[in-house]
């Protein structure tokens, strides 16, 4: 299947999560960090892209990018990795009229360091989504690496498990909502009673089962180094809740919340969601705040 990518017009409102997430300080930048190895690969039935080529991201992911009410209305930006795949402190630019832009595959120090950008900046609302385009038959773990640069608050990223025929329902699109947002923000599908999304800003974390059963730890963790990338990894304990495993500078900070993954076949999303991002005041701790970096897309059943 050949990468697909669409633009939907829908809605922008005020983002209704918190501004003020708690965060530590940034700690000391580790830019030569070497790349995580590869998670242990999934069983059969499972998925495992470490995007030691472009073809991992082209022939094994849909992807769409959804902007607000308003066409684009930011003409280009800045994204890490210059268009030769640079040291992700070079840059490149990223034009809203173009939005397979928006996602790109860049290997700096060779295969190994392969992985995959998303990168946006609208003064609307946008998702740059992306999932693997494949089924999974009672999805029970989930795992990826991401770098935790502070973007702001205004720039945070989701992962949602959605039940396949939900998916179907709503026509192989990734635009699920955020049920903290208001209702018109997205005019993203709203998920369902046994959807579960993971929610990310500045390393916080929060859990939603549907819409009506949340769950939170707003303790937060970020870096200036745009270099390394962090495993995270969901693992549902069949019990109503999810172990969530967090790389840190040094060590995992595993939280346990309540959530759990819809059972039978599933699909699982990747988004990246940006609300107004020019409104966030300097200083932003890095230039061109507008790009993660993704590596190592595991998901287990």
């Amino acid at each position: 299947m050949k990468l697909k990518t669409s633009i939907i017009a829908t809605s922008a409102a005020v983002l209704g999560l918190a501004a003020a997430y708690g965060c530590v300080g940034p700690p000391k930048p580790t830019s030569g960090a070497a790349p995580n190895p590869p998670p242990a690969a999934p069983a059969a039935g499972g998925f495992l892209e470490t995007f030691e080529s472009p073809a991992g991201f082209t022939n094994r992911f849909l992807t769409q990018v959804v902007h607000g009410a308003l066409p684009p209305d930011v003409s280009s930006w800045q994204g890490d990795h210059d268009d030769h795949c640079g040291a992700p402190t070079t840059s490149r630019t990223i034009h809203a009229s173009s939005p397979a832009e928006s996602f790109y595959w860049c290997g700096p120090a060779g295969p190994a360091s392969g992985h995959i950008m998303t990168s946006m900046l609208t003064t609307g609302y946008a998702e740059v989504d992306f999932s693997p385009n494949q089924v999974f038959a009672n999805v029970k773990k989930v795992c990826w690496d991401q770098n935790q640069t502070d973007l702001g608050v205004r720039k945070w990223t989701q992962v949602v498990v959605v039940p396949e025929g939900v998916f179907q329902q709503n026509g192989g699109q990734l635009n699920y909502a955020n049920p903290g947002e208001p209702v018109t923000a997205d005019n993203g599908h709203p998920i369902s009673s046994d959807t579960f999304m993971f929610v990310m800003l500045r390393g916080s974390s929060q859990t939603y089962t549907g819409p009506g059963q949340y769950d939170s730890n707003f303790d937060g963790f970020t870096t200036s180094d745009k270099a390394r990338r962090f495993r995270n990894c969901i693992t549902d304990l069949e019990n109503g809740t999810v172990s969530i495993e967090l790389e840190r500078e040094s060590s995992t900070e595993v939280r346990t919340l309540r959530g759990s993954f819809p059972n039978g076949a599933a699909r699982v999303i990747f988004q990246d969601n940006t609300y107004d991002a020019p409104k966030d005041p300097p200083p932003i701790p890095v230039p061109s705040p507008f790009t993660w970096h993704w590596d190592n897309i595991a998901v287990y059943t």
